[in-house]
């Protein structure tokens, strides 16, 4: 059936495309924008505004409409517009979304989105098959576009990871085991509990016991919890986990029982770029799906040292299925993080004092520090501290495994650092140089401290101390 031309009609035909059967967006190739644009009416003009990614796709609305209305419909292509004639004339403006305010979501509103759309299934009992339903739903679009109002264009990207974390951890859990996700400082959530509470901790992980002094990030990567919903386990959690004078084993065991009775589950999210995400449970055993730990020996570690990119990584395994990336964080010191191949990216940071703790312990002539204000900041002190040091970061970068190396060459680089507009990453060059020398030193054999740093990094194995929990990848 088709209908007249007139503001009500029209609108009601493009709101319609968010929501028509796989069938039609595949005929008509309105699938991605259909889901991804914003509808506002004024007199008898609309405004549509979508992601800037699927502009290409507006003509196709064109034959889409000519098969709902009784009129023409063309596109003018110079204003980016469809004109639908009839009874009435009714334009239609695209301009795509507003851009985000920054490059990288962050960490709080990715995190925040995931426990939106779990709830949704909990207390709503929505029922997504696949990505796309995921903005077809009108309630779970509203709410996601409020999470996302600083980074709109960044939203249809993150519901693949949406929908393919709550398919995994629906598919190993029962909906009606857990009580709704809380998230955040306002809501009280288990995150904020243990950040608030670690200080309350012995830390005994290391050997001897001392007080807690790692963050709740480098304990455990969790980023959102799942509480079994029951009022009477639910009212003695706090009690159950209360850190007070407790080692930081105890708790370990503790939450590694809980996992183990499905009462209590943190869960690290990671992003999932294609393919299906994976369950796994880390450092909890005899469960079923636990994450299998790699054992790697020296001959399966390999180093690239690449000081004209922006990081150098540590490489384990011949397909370099895991790696440790080591680069600045912009104008401060080095990051260390693992990256899982075929996983969709990051595996975790490494916890800095813990990589200084077992470097320093490898040798006692380590000179690394994780401070870029114990490094040169312009290219005259550089030169002067190589004078007062008989050349050290030269006779470091010939000690290092480094393809085609020359120094000269490097030097060079470094200079045009210096006087460019990010000296910084000169400064960062010199800290690696001088950490893998350092490391290289005292372990170009000792494959236990490589594979050490990769598990820092990860989270898992005895020696960190690091808590139980589940990793959907």
């Amino acid at each position: 059936m088709r209908y007249a031309v007139n503001i009500r009609t029209v609108l009601r035909e493009l709101e319609g495309t968010k929501v028509i059967s796989r069938t039609n967006k595949t005929k008509y190739n309105i699938g991605n924008i259909a889901g991804s644009t914003d509808f506002k009416v004024k007199q008898k003009v609309i405004y549509a505004s979508y992601v800037s990614d699927f502009g290409d796709e507006i003509p196709n609305y064109v034959n889409y409409l000519k098969e709902k209305l009784i009129g023409t419909v063309h596109f003018d292509k110079d204003k980016n517009q469809i004109i639908v004639k009839g009874s009435e004339t009714i334009k239609i403006n695209f301009t795509p979304k507003k851009l985000s305010t920054g490059g990288r979501v962050p960490a709080a509103v990715q995190e925040r989105g995931t426990v939106f759309v779990f709830n949704q299934v909990l207390e709503h009992d929505k029922n997504y098959k696949k990505r796309e339903d995921i903005l077809a739903d009108e309630d779970t679009k509203k709410g996601l576009e409020k999470i996302f109002k600083e980074y709109p264009d960044k939203l249809p990207d993150w519901t693949y990871s949406y929908f393919e974390h709550q398919k995994e951890f629906f598919k190993e859990f029962s909906k009606s085991q857990w009580k709704p996700f809380k998230y955040g400082k306002e809501e009280k959530d288990l995150v904020t509990f243990f950040r608030e509470n670690m200080s309350k901790l012995v830390d005994n992980s290391q050997g001897g016991y001392k007080k807690v002094t790692r963050t709740y990030e480098s304990w455990n990567p969790a980023d959102i919890w799942a509480v079994y919903n029951n009022k009477q386990i639910n009212d003695s959690l706090e009690e159950k986990l209360n850190p007070e004078g407790r080692t930081l084993l105890e708790l370990n065991a503790l939450l590694g029982q809980l996992i183990r009775e499905q009462k209590l589950i943190g869960i690290s999210l990671k992003k999932i770029k294609s393919g299906n995400a994976d369950f796994k449970y880390v450092n909890v055993g005899r469960v079923k799906n636990a994450l299998t730990i790699e054992k790697y020996k020296m001959n399966d570690i390999s180093f690239d040292i690449k000081l004209s990119s922006d990081f150098s990584n540590v490489n384990f395994g011949s397909s370099k299925k895991h790696q440790i990336q080591i680069g600045s964080s912009g104008e401060g010191n080095l990051q260390f993080n693992t990256i899982i191949k075929g996983s969709g990216g990051m595996g975790g940071q490494v916890p800095v004092k813990m990589l200084i703790k077992i470097l320093k312990e490898s040798g006692s002539g380590i000179t690394f520090t994780n401070d870029h204000n114990k490094y040169p900041k312009t290219f005259s002190e550089y030169l002067n501290e190589e004078e007062k040091s008989n050349n050290k970061f030269q006779k470091m970068f010939n000690d290092l495994p480094i393809k085609n190396k020359d120094y000269v060459t490097f030097e060079n680089q470094l200079q045009e650092m210096y006087e460019g507009n990010k000296p910084y990453n000169a400064t960062s060059k010199l800290m690696i140089i001088n950490f893998f020398y350092d490391a290289l030193r005292y372990n170009s054999r000792n494959e236990d401290f490589w594979v050490d740093v990769l598990y820092y990094g990860m989270k898992v194995g005895g020696k960190g101390g690091f808590a139980p929990h589940a990793k959907i990848s």
